[in-house]
């Protein structure tokens, strides 16, 4: 535009009108499109056919670029889903592990391809995305010194494995969890338990007749229900698995005769956590380095926060809300959205609109979510038993402490005394993240 003659003040205008409605935004002292706004806007009232499509179209375009930020990998994967379009995320998958040799990223193949799929990164996904791999990346040869290291010990192999191949079948080596449950209690186990028999090239062994057998390590009497289950098709599913004890931190081992058992750890005394991962309010871009968004008195914070959540509880009403601390604590709160549970860096993303402060000073807005009915019990840190939230007892949360906001931003949790009788208070970890809002 520069070059064309019009003046830099003209060009500065419309860039900064664009900011502000959110079509674009600087990254870097470079400007970009603001993909998810426009997303956002071409999604928003139309059907849900035509929004699958519209995602499959804006997932695939966004891929296509020739150049974009890792940020830009996850939305598209993300609209790619929503669209149904699963065939594109292997060569978006391929980009996404050119750029992380690039930046020397020290996670596994198989960790980046969960980063990338976030929520949705199920075995069934997972695998062919694994698989559309270079081969040498599958064999872990990603280096000059370890192909050539590989080549002779390949054809010693390649010659032994015909050999074991033409033996009479495939034998089963070792267990792979193909689902692995996050937490349980004496009636379930979530998610269920699903183990796989593999052979020597990672294969699933159908024909496998082996049953595999579940125990509690260090506590023999530590499970309940079947413990057992025979091998179908090469799958054992432990449907009807649950805790004898309320060990929820327990380690539950997988055994199966002749092969190497698989272990995991349940991670129901975890605690939840809330973090910030982007957003984007009143066309300001914000993120975990930086939470602060300006108004003026008398604004509505207007926007899309995406949050990364990890929830333990089996079975639950896990309602999130939005908390500011201004104005009436007792009507000043929002019921946001209803999360699922249990999950682990599950990523959720929502539209805020809360009315700002009228006068001018530093403020914050607390999001936050728990096993509650509604964001009432959450404002005023009341469990639901009571019957009735109670407030202006000192623990209502839009009092939170510099200290106390500080910790939900380091730790995504944030230590609270919950109410749970007129004279009985407990300790009790409350998923937060905070943003400040600066009204001058």
């Amino acid at each position: 535009a520069t070059a064309a003659g019009y003046p830099e003040p003209d060009i500065a205008a419309v860039l900064t009108a664009l900011e502000v409605r959110g079509f674009i935004s600087q990254t870097d002292d470079r400007w970009r499109l603001g993909h998810d706004e426009l997303a956002g806007a071409a999604l928003q009232g139309v059907d849900e056919e035509t929004a699958q499509s519209l995602s499959a179209l804006l997932g695939a375009a966004l891929a296509s670029q020739p150049a974009i930020s890792a940020f830009d990998h996850q939305r598209a994967a993300e609209l790619l889903l929503d669209g149904h379009e699963d065939r594109l995320l292997a060569p978006l998958y391929q980009r996404w592990l050119a750029m992380a040799h690039r930046l020397a990223d020290p996670r596994t193949d198989t960790e980046l391809a969960r980063a990338l799929l976030g929520a949705a990164a199920t075995p069934d996904r997972l695998r062919p995305l694994l698989r559309a791999r270079p081969v040498h990346r599958r064999l872990g040869l990603d280096t000059r010194p370890r192909r050539w290291g590989a080549a002779g010990v390949g054809v010693l192999m390649l010659g032994a494995l015909a050999f074991g191949m033409n033996q009479g079948g495939r034998r089963a080596t070792h267990m792979v969890m193909l689902q692995s449950p996050i937490s349980g209690t004496e009636a379930s186990m979530m998610p269920v338990p699903i183990i796989e028999v593999r052979d020597a090239l990672d294969r699933r062994v159908r024909n496998a007749a082996l049953d595999v057998h579940a125990e509690m390590v260090g506590d023999s009497l530590g499970l309940e229900g079947v413990t057992t289950v025979p091998l179908e098709d090469g799958v054992a599913i432990f449907d009807r698995l649950t805790l004898a004890t309320g060990n929820l931190n327990a380690i539950i081992r997988f055994t199966a005769t002749g092969l190497p058992p698989v272990e995991v750890r349940l991670l129901g005394e975890e605690g939840p956590t809330l973090w910030l991962d982007r957003a984007e309010l009143n066309g300001q871009s914000l993120s975990p380095e930086h939470r602060v968004v300006e108004i003026a008195p008398g604004d509505t914070i207007r926007g899309v926060a995406t949050l990364r959540f990890s929830s333990y509880w089996v079975a639950a009403s896990i309602i999130f809300g939005a908390f500011p601390t201004w104005g009436d604590h007792r009507e000043n709160w929002q019921t946001v959205a209803a999360l699922p549970t249990p999950i682990i860096n599950g990523v959720t993303r929502h539209s805020l609109t809360v009315p700002g402060p009228d006068r001018p000073g530093n403020y914050h807005l607390i999001l936050a979510f728990t096993a509650e009915p509604d964001a009432s019990w959450i404002a005023s840190a009341t469990n639901w038993s009571l019957g009735a939230p109670t407030w202006g007892d000192g623990n209502d949360l839009a009092d939170l402490t510099a200290s106390q906001i500080g910790e939900a931003n380091a730790n995504g949790q944030v230590i609270l005394e919950w109410q749970y009788d007129v004279s009985h208070r407990v300790p009790s970890a409350l998923a937060a993240t905070v943003i400040e809002v600066r009204v001058r």
